[in-house]
């Protein structure tokens, strides 16, 4: 059976960048010496899937139980701006829902540690769309927030979603636009700059923070 993909837009916006970063490492592993975005940092999938819920599960559907999809991101594709994360993927036969709710809890042990009103402005948004079965979902999420996910037809999505889909559009224009600009840039041969400032403005807070 060929698998339905599931298109996925997930952003995570937080205005403390040492929170940000520690957000940031749990959505990849460095696998020879190269970044690999990974749904098993965060979420491991059970080794041994006879205890999983009780039930003997076999591979995928461990999967599936553990992380709400039945395989990892499939062509991720990230952006990075200074308090924003944005990753663009596909999964197959449904959304990674059950993995964002995790992400969401540990993003809120995070948020503990500040008191009172001194928190960093923190939400996560998660768009998708599961075209060949006519099923969309959105979550908005907050740390003083259960995550639940609005589950809807397309048509619905459409409709309730809007103003927010707009703005998924606009992103993906100005993506484009930078797109091409780097296409440019790679023309013509330059020196690396080894300075933060050149660093950040050229490439966002991933290419400037990270090791």
């Amino acid at each position: 059976m060929m698998p339905h993909y599931c298109d996925n837009r997930l952003k995570i916006h937080c205005d403390d960048r040492q929170m940000m970063e520690t957000i940031h490492r749990l959505l990849y592993e460095r696998v020879n010496g190269k970044l690999e975005y990974t749904m098993n940092k965060l979420l491991p999938v059970p080794i041994d899937s006879s205890t999983l819920l009780g039930y003997r599960v076999q591979d995928p559907y461990k999967k599936l139980y553990s992380w709400g999809t039945r395989r990892d991101f499939c062509w991720p594709e990230l952006r990075t701006d200074k308090d924003e994360i944005t990753l663009k993927y596909h999964t197959k036969f449904g959304p990674n829902n059950l993995w964002v709710s995790e992400l969401c809890s540990q993003i809120f042990v995070m948020n503990e540690k500040f008191t009172g009103n001194t928190g960093p402005k923190t939400f996560v948004k998660h768009h998708f769309t599961l075209c060949e079965v006519d099923q969309a979902g959105y979550l908005y999420w907050e740390p003083d927030m259960d995550p639940k996910y609005d589950w809807c037809s397309l048509d619905e999505y459409e409709s309730r979603y809007e103003k927010e889909i707009q703005v998924l559009i606009e992103e993906d224009r100005r993506d484009m636009e930078v797109f091409e600009f780097h296409l440019e840039d790679l023309l013509v041969e330059e020196p690396y700059e080894d300075d933060f400032e050149i660093r950040f403005q050229r490439y966002g807070w991933e290419m400037a923070y990270l090791p």
